[in-house]
């Protein structure tokens, strides 16, 4: 099973930016592209839900146990050719300062997913294999296997950073991106605008993929995304037969000012038995 896992050094590192670009780079490939977001984030998701038309799932490890999320991942990527999952904040930021406690590191481990680990490489040079092989070191079960370079303007400057980070980490860099303005995407309030407000975002990310493409090794990167099948113990069938309902109906709100909800919860109220029926406020 081909997945791979898109961290970043921090919150703001453009970690989102390429994650996008890379799905919608694999999605012109005419690839199937199951998306994954770590932690509790909705509008992330909308994005990638957005550009690979598949419901992009929350690996949410502070609402459910291991074998539940393993248990989503499979089922949502069954007919896909390859899964990717973007990190939240740091690679491992999570609950507290325990790295196995809700971190997109943590995450990689449960999933066995590789992780490539985007830096902002602003004004770097070999200052930029430190960092990273910070990251590497940290704990060293977590499964680094490539780099992206983002903030960086030119070819040279590159090839430096890359000399750098393969010859002190052995960690192989997969390109990198420059600082190009007509691909930020506003925020507001604790994030990004949810693509339901946004104009014109198939021809944004149409020309996001195109650098992508440019500047990054997408080929590298599906074969870098080649792992073992994770297994799970969660007995779905139990859960439903043990929960079954019937003649019940069940309002949800949804329209531009409610839509910040987990995919799992609906399709598991239908499993159940439950009819759907959406009304905007």
């Amino acid at each position: 099973m081909k997945k791979i896992l898109i961290a970043g050094t921090n919150s703001g590192v453009g970690k989102t930016t390429i994650s996008l670009g890379i799905m919608q780079a694999l999605t012109k490939r005419k690839l199937k592209v199951q998306p994954f977001k770590v932690g509790p984030d909705y509008i992330d998701p909308s994005y990638h839900t957005f550009i690979t038309g598949r419901y992009s799932r929350n690996l949410d490890s502070y609402m459910l146990e291991d074998e539940k999320i393993k248990y989503i991942v499979k089922e949502a990527s069954k007919d896909a050719d390859i899964a990717v999952v973007e990190g939240v904040m740091g690679l491992y930021d999570g609950y507290g300062i325990d790295l196995n406690d809700c971190t997109s590191s943590y995450t990689s481990k449960m999933l066995k997913a590789p992780v490539i680990l985007v830096i902002n490489a602003k004004a770097m040079a070999a200052s930029a294999a430190a960092m990273v092989l910070g990251y590497k070191m940290l704990d060293p079960d977590v499964n680094i296997k490539g780099v992206i370079t983002n903030n960086v303007k030119s070819e040279s400057h590159y090839n430096t950073l890359k000399s750098a980070i393969e010859k002190y980490t052995g960690i192989e860099v997969l390109g990198y991106f420059p600082p190009n303005k007509n691909f930020s995407l506003e925020s507001r309030h604790l994030g990004l605008i949810p693509s339901v407000e946004m104009d014109c975002l198939k021809q944004k990310f149409d020309n996001l993929a195109d650098e992508i493409e440019k500047y990054i090794d997408v080929d590298r990167i599906l074969e870098l995304s080649e792992t073992e099948e994770v297994e799970s113990s969660f007995d779905l069938d139990r859960f439903i037969q043990e929960h079954k309902v019937e003649n019940k109906s069940i309002a949800i709100a949804f329209d531009k000012a409610f839509n910040f909800y987990y995919r799992e919860n609906i399709e598991l109220l239908e499993k159940l038995g439950l009819e759907i029926k959406y009304f905007s406020p």
